[in-house]
């Protein structure tokens, strides 16, 4: 499937430049062939999971111990187990641990035995879009993220105790034709799902609901594979959500080759927002005519 591109990834990569970031600059030199093109196909794949995994204390003493599930199967973590506390008090909160994800899955469901009585899992999943003709620093879809805001381990009291769960994915690019070797990459990184429910909490108000919402963050391994900041991708509760939302929404992933680049989150969509990332400072230098670019949405494949 190919992607319509974006029209303002050259003032990105400019002001990455510009920004005096010596790793992502490294990167950002011309290709040495004549070849600026290239088409290929898209794989993404889920690596590992850490982060909250059951419940001790509180209310609920069925959850005790009792183990959640990624994708169906019962987590156990390999080697020691930690907790996090959920509470000022210390009187309830999370045991967490870490393992290796089976399979190389695009999606990732994170529910709770259905013995606990809780049927909507949290689901976490990508689709990669292959690529026709992407040319080198400018912006295409790779892929897109879905989230859905069912219930999962880790809400705190306060935000400052939420306890986070970490995914961890590979992104691999398979390019094609003359220049295979150019426009085939791959990078790791880490997708931080964060549960939300501080306390006392307004469900009715539209500022009380993105308060309430969850969200996932994005880093690559090394930084350097980043462009810019990544906004987060929050998602409505399906209990505290405006009139016609839902508690799945969609976000595009936007990327760039030199090596493999991720650039930024684009067009939410669903029960889907996007918090704002202040612009680099060197953006400013725009407005002086540096590029005379201008920022431009993409419209829907």
């Amino acid at each position: 499937m190919s992607n319509v591109k974006h029209g303002f990834l050259a003032a990105t990569l400019a002001a990455g430049l510009l920004g005096g970031a010596n790793e992502a600059a490294a990167f950002l030199q011309p290709p040495f062939i004549g070849q600026t093109t290239g088409s290929g196909t898209v794989d993404f794949e889920f690596t590992h999971f850490s982060g909250p995994f059951a419940e001790f204390g509180g209310s609920c003493t069925s959850c005790i111990n009792t183990s959640g599930l990624l994708n169906g199967t019962p987590i156990v973590p390999s080697g020691s187990t930690g907790i996090a506390y959920a509470d000022p008090g210390q009187t309830r909160g999370y045991l967490t641990g870490s393992t290796a994800i089976a399979g190389q899955p695009t999606s990732v469901a994170l529910s709770y035995p259905a013995a606990l009585g809780v049927p909507n899992p949290t689901v976490i999943s990508f689709e990669g879009f292959d690529f026709t003709n992407a040319g080198v620093q400018t912006a295409f879809v790779i892929g897109r993220f879905t989230f859905t805001n069912g219930a999962w381990f880790g809400a705190g009291q306060t935000t400052a105790l939420n306890t986070p769960t970490v995914l961890g994915f590979t992104l691999t690019t398979t390019g094609t034709g003359g220049a295979a070797t150019l426009f085939t990459q791959r990078i790791t990184g880490e997708i931080t799902l964060t549960v939300n429910n501080p306390q006392p909490a307004d469900y009715t108000s539209l500022a009380g609901q993105q308060a309430e919402a969850d969200w996932i963050s994005l880093r690559t391994i090394p930084s350097s594979a980043t462009l810019r900041p990544i906004p987060s991708f929050h998602v409505y509760d399906s209990y505290a959500k405006p009139s016609g939302a839902t508690n799945t929404g969609s976000v595009d992933l936007v990327a760039a080759f030199g090596s493999l680049y991720l650039v930024a989150l684009d067009n939410p969509t669903g029960g889907a927002f996007l918090t704002e990332v202040p612009e680099p400072a060197t953006l400013s230098l725009l407005g002086a005519g540096l590029l005379g670019l201008a920022v431009a949405r993409r419209r829907r494949r």
